[in-house]
């Protein structure tokens, strides 16, 4: 049977390795670091720690927040006070789970503070450190956009604030196509429609978006998600049309851990749908918006 010492090892090694997704989800949706503070409280690393770990993480985290709060932001008083509970929780009294907290505000919290700060010092100096396979040089310009595409799909354009993100993109030789397919999402620069500065001409035809199919994948997600109320066989295989089977689960599970009350459930609908078309939720909302107004 292995040692709590061991086993910490081994969930520290899972977590370190871990952490850049994290930290890059988070930067990438969150608008303020506080919504991505609280966001890391309510669900960490993975789903099944979730609520173990998620009294001790909101008890380490909350002061941190209180630091930072309000606005304008006091970093210098945040990271001042992060370090200061990091130090707390890996003594051997606090036990597994504060130290377990501890090294996620070692790993996560103290860069994503910097992500919001300063992210033109942190994907110039920290991203390469604690993901140098992202921001490699030689890889961003020898993987015909194969790197170049996965850096911009997992931190989002920001990433061009390092200097060879931003220098492989402007290359002559960089590989557009193959970049703009592995990320989800291109740049408004980069979008379908004649660049502005070129003068008249035949603007090509924009690619229409489907609202109805972001609608019914809405209604799909809220109607899983709704309360606990079961649905029947009809409403779960008409859900399935718009929804993959390896969505569904995750619905369920989040409906019957959480007791989602009728908003929460709407608002999980919208996050649901939005990352699965990869926009953002007030886009979402506005574009149903005009959707309804026009049929």
């Amino acid at each position: 049977m292995s040692s709590p010492e061991e086993t910490d090892v081994g969930w520290a090694w899972r977590e370190f390795k871990a952490a850049p997704d994290l930290i890059a989800r988070l930067f990438r949706e969150r608008r303020l670091a506080s919504h991505a503070l609280l966001d890391y409280i309510s669900k960490g690393f993975r789903d099944e720690e979730r609520e173990s770990l998620r009294s001790a993480r909101r008890s380490a985290i909350q002061p941190i927040l209180e630091a930072l709060r309000p606005l304008p932001f006091k970093w210098a008083a945040a990271e001042k006070k992060a370090k200061a509970q990091a130090r707390r929780l890996s003594q051997r009294s606090t036990g597994a789970r504060g130290r377990r907290v501890a090294l996620e505000i070692r790993t996560v919290i103290l860069p994503l503070l910097e992500a919001f700060r300063d992210p033109r010092s942190f994907f110039a100096v920290v991203a390469p450190l604690i993901c140098p396979a992202d921001f490699d040089e030689k890889d961003l310009f020898d993987s015909d956009g194969v790197t170049l595409g996965l850096t911009l799909q997992r931190w989002g354009i920001a990433a061009m604030l390092n200097p060879a993100v931003a220098h492989a993109f402007a290359s002559p030789s960089a590989n557009i196509d193959q970049i703009l397919a592995l990320t989800k999402e291109p740049p408004p620069f980069l979008r379908s429609g004649r660049p502005r500065g070129r003068g008249k001409g035949k603007q090509p035809k924009r690619s229409s978006i489907d609202w109805k199919a972001r609608w019914q994948y809405f209604k799909a997600a809220a109607t899983v998600l709704n309360g606990d109320r079961r649905m029947s066989a009809a409403q779960e295989k008409a859900c399935l049309r718009v929804i993959s089977k390896e969505v569904m689960p995750k619905l369920i599970k989040m409906r019957d851990s959480r007791h989602l009350t009728s908003r929460a459930a709407t608002g999980e609908a919208y996050r649901f749908t939005a990352e699965h078309f990869h926009t953002s939720v007030t886009a979402l909302k506005k574009g149903f918006e005009r959707h309804r107004n026009s049929t």
